[in-house]
């Protein structure tokens, strides 16, 4: 296994604060948070001689990305490339997307179907961009607080994996939660194609992006199901803003006991 941290809990200036973490820990980025000039800068200085690996979030703000509805489907790819450069400067191992945005009211049956058929077809389209570019593709499961409607259930999230067997996954602990999601069962049936998760905790109601151990989420499960059938994932640390580079330094040791048992 290998430990990374997420750019969400460090924005703007605060983001130079990642290179206190300690060095085995990898670095992951939410690109459309800062210019090219910006992580050019940053990284230069955050990934100076750190071991852990190095991953972006692609863009997921505004109707370009939203891969159910989106009708600018050419503009679509072509903004979802931009962060490839910066991915191979700092020798990339994963690119995170997000299939669809929040929707304010649940769609009926035939606009889910209409719209899982669109993300089906246009994930198998950029994970054949991504392999071309040499670019690992992870698509990242999705619930929302608010009240805020996503697109699958459990079952219909297993299936675009098994529609496209070349698609990897990444696995986000808070919105598994949030959507009623087996983490277990998802480990069990994705085995090595879930490459990666974004761990962070919650009350269940809301996507509060906690510390590990501080919400709702039975993580003695998760880690024996990690153990079993992930036991090469990159786990991310995806928190809101607050701790600093030392408390993710604990965690990280609280999430490698979780995986140990």
């Amino acid at each position: 296994m290998t430990i990374s941290v997420s750019s969400l809990g460090f924005l703007g200036h605060s983001v130079y604060d990642m290179a206190k973490l300690s060095p085995e820990l990898g670095i992951e980025i939410f690109y459309e948070w800062g210019g090219e000039t910006y992580w050019e800068l940053a990284l230069t200085r955050i990934m100076d001689q750190r071991t852990g690996p190095f991953s972006i979030h692609a863009p997921y703000q505004g109707d370009i990305v939203e891969m159910s509805l989106t009708e600018k489907e050419a503009d679509m790819f072509a903004y979802l490339a931009q962060p490839f450069d910066l991915y191979h400067r700092f020798g990339g191992t994963g690119y995170v997307v997000h299939m669809n945005a929040p929707y304010p009211v649940e769609p009926s049956p035939f606009e889910k179907a209409e719209r899982l058929k669109r993300v089906e077809d246009r994930l198998a389209r950029l994970n054949d961009i991504c392999q071309r570019e040499g670019v690992t593709l992870l698509v990242e499961n999705l619930a929302f607080g608010h009240g805020l409607k996503t697109l699958c259930n459990q079952q219909e999230f297993l299936d675009i994996f098994a529609h496209n067997p070349a698609l990897n996954c990444i696995i986000d602990t808070g919105h598994a939660v949030l959507g009623g999601l087996d983490i277990y069962q998802i480990q069990k049936t994705l085995g090595s194609r879930l490459a990666a998760y974004h761990i962070h905790d919650n009350d269940g109601v809301e996507d509060c992006h906690q510390r590990v151990g501080t919400g709702v989420i039975d993580w003695a499960r998760f880690g024996e199901g990690a153990r079993l059938y992930t036991p090469q994932a990159n786990f991310v640390m995806e928190y809101n803003a607050g701790p600093t580079p030392q408390e993710y330094g604990e965690d990280a040791q609280k999430i490698k006991a979780v995986f140990q048992g």
